[in-house]
């Protein structure tokens, strides 16, 4: 999950580049606020995609959201 995810994020944000879109749906998921036994990678590449978002959305025009699901 970790390089498949974590990758996934670098490559698209430098396939968009500064494009202009409306907006990037890019989602996550709830395992960094509820953790659990085992899921250590999932946990901190879903973290890694949070933090990224909200980095890129401080530094970029175009905002992309970050969405946890279940």
């Amino acid at each position: 999950h970790f390089e498949a995810k974590m990758n996934g994020v670098l490559h698209l944000d430098a396939a968009l580049g500064d494009r202009s879109l409306d907006f990037c749906f890019v989602l996550s998921s709830l395992s960094p606020i509820l953790g659990g036994l085992g899921f250590t990678a999932y946990t901190a590449v879903n973290h890694f995609i949070d933090a990224y978002v909200y980095d890129r959305n401080l530094r970029s025009e175009m905002q992309l959201l970050s969405v946890e699901r279940w």
